[in-house]
């Protein structure tokens, strides 16, 4: 299933539109997930008109609830049913028109706030209980994993670390492997501070159907593709082809 996540910063613009019309125009997809729009439900069919043009009503689109995510799918190629909509994450499944085959995708745009991600963590917990399909998660979790995804800055925060950790193990995810630049996020300061903040994970059902997977990290882009693809450009996203 080829399905894209992109951290675009901000939708309202016609620059910030134009990144995202420049990448259509050389890909293919069918499932498009852009975190932290700032988009305006009043605003959304305007800018989804702007994007896909003649082929709008082709795709069908769920704008979650704070605005932060906002999630594409074309209709010929794919079903989705949303399950969760919460302020930090979207959860649905996802049903492949021309195999049925069936996954589950979350879609995750963590807060800045240490409190509410410990509602995030808790949160995802409780749909991995009941998880009976190929599940795949990423990719914004404003959370380090290891000790040696961060370099320079303050000190980690172990309790921060550890929290994080129990919710992956509780949810029974496995980090994609990964080439490329892994410490995707930095401070653009003279004083450099270098970490890893987003990640795409899967349970063990999705990992048996790919066991080739690959992510390529570059917090311009993380790939996850038998053969790369993605656009250069300055704004984050990650690309599937599953």
């Amino acid at each position: 299933m080829d399905c894209l996540i992109w951290n675009v910063r901000g939708l309202n613009q016609k620059e910030e539109q134009r990144d995202i019309l420049n990448f259509l125009k050389c890909t293919n997809f069918e499932m498009l997930a852009l975190l932290e729009t700032k988009v305006q439900p009043s605003n959304a069919e305007k800018i989804k008109r702007h994007l896909f043009g003649p082929s709008h009503t082709s795709i069908s689109h769920v704008l979650g609830r704070s605005s932060r995510i906002w999630l594409f799918w074309k209709t010929a190629l794919v079903n989705i049913t949303l399950l969760q909509d919460t302020d930090q994450y979207l959860h649905c499944q996802a049903t492949q028109s021309h195999s049925q085959s069936q996954f589950l995708h979350t879609f995750v745009y963590a807060s800045n706030d240490f409190v509410e991600r410990l509602d995030l963590w808790q949160q995802l917990t409780s749909p991995s209980r009941s998880v009976y399909l190929p599940w795949m998660v990423g990719e914004d979790f404003i959370e380090v994993w290891f000790t040696i995804e961060k370099v320079g800055g303050s000190p980690l925060n172990v309790t921060h670390l550890n929290n994080f950790n129990d919710c992956i193990d509780s949810c029974g995810l496995m980090d994609v492997s990964s080439y490329g630049n892994t410490l995707s996020w930095t401070n653009r300061q003279e004083t450099c501070i270098m970490s890893r903040l987003d990640h795409i994970m899967a349970n063990h059902d999705w990992l048996l159907l790919h066991p080739e997977a690959l992510v390529l990290s570059d917090h311009a882009a993380k790939h996850l593709s038998p053969i790369p693809l993605f656009p250069t450009g300055p704004k984050p996203f990650k690309f599937f082809n599953a």
